[in-house]
């Protein structure tokens, strides 16, 4: 009830119809500025260590990525759950996470391969806009 008075304080007089178009038009742009950002960083972190080539040998758990891969294994399950809940990797009710079609393209001897791609530094990228202000 509080978060509905919330928004009409902060949306004034606006219809209901308005109310709602304007909520959707502002997570979209949470997702582009938000959860794009994380999932982009997300997919350069694992394929710095390499998590899609060691899953093109099958399904593994995040004790075994972490151990492969020298990250923590806690750590490894969030991101991995997250970069999931998008459809870049698969993860079962067993907590064992495998490769999509998306993530394939990270394997770095794949046909296609995106991956030195996906490894370029944030650094890089920012390089490039950073005078814009």
């Amino acid at each position: 009830m509080a978060f509905t008075v919330i928004i009409a304080l902060n949306l004034g007089a606006m219809t209901q119809d308005t109310i709602n178009k304007k909520l959707k038009m502002r997570q979209q742009l949470i997702d582009i500025s938000v959860i794009n950002m994380l999932k982009a960083r997300g997919i350069q972190i694992v394929t710095e260590h390499a998590i899609p080539n060691h899953l093109s040998s099958g399904p593994k758990t995040a004790k075994e990525l972490a151990a492969l891969s020298g990250l923590h294994e806690a750590s490894i399950q969030r991101l991995l759950s997250m970069l999931s809940s998008h459809g870049i990797f698969h993860e079962d009710e067993k907590g064992t996470f495998s490769l999509t079609e998306l993530s394939e393209l990270l394997v770095s001897d794949a046909p296609c391969s995106i991956g030195a791609y996906a490894k370029t530094p944030d650094a890089y990228w920012w390089n490039t806009i950073r005078d814009l202000d």
